[in-house]
């Protein structure tokens, strides 16, 4: 069976930058459970990019607000996690400048997936 190799032509900084925002923070939200990252590819335009947790999840109140910047689901002095709230105000405008989609499904205290959908060229 022969292998075909695939690849993405896009700005390596920005892919960099949104994927370790998006993995640090599947990490820094999920106290016990797994983290998963799944790659595949979407027909011969695009791949389809999934960072999942089984972490705090985010409420339905808040998804509206996630790519805001300063935006942080817990407030004032109890919050339990450290942060500027910016790291998703940058995702989403590194997936603008590149093109690539971004989209979020969460359940509060089950988990959040990220999805991003990213164009070969």
């Amino acid at each position: 069976m022969e292998s075909e190799n695939t690849f993405l032509y896009t700005d390596e900084y920005a892919v960099n930058q949104i994927f370790a925002n998006l993995i640090d923070n599947a990490i820094k939200y999920t106290e016990k459970g797994k983290v998963e990252i799944t790659l595949r590819e979407e027909g011969n335009n695009h791949y389809s990019i999934k960072v999942s947790d089984t972490g705090i999840g985010i409420s339905n109140e808040y998804i509206d607000k996630l790519f805001e910047p300063f935006s942080q689901e817990e407030q004032g002095y109890t919050r339990r996690f450290e942060g500027n709230g910016l790291g998703m105000a940058l995702v989403k405008k590194y997936c603008d400048l590149i093109d690539a989609e971004i989209s979020v499904e969460s359940e509060k205290n089950i988990g959040t997936t990220f999805t991003v959908i990213l164009p070969k060229e």
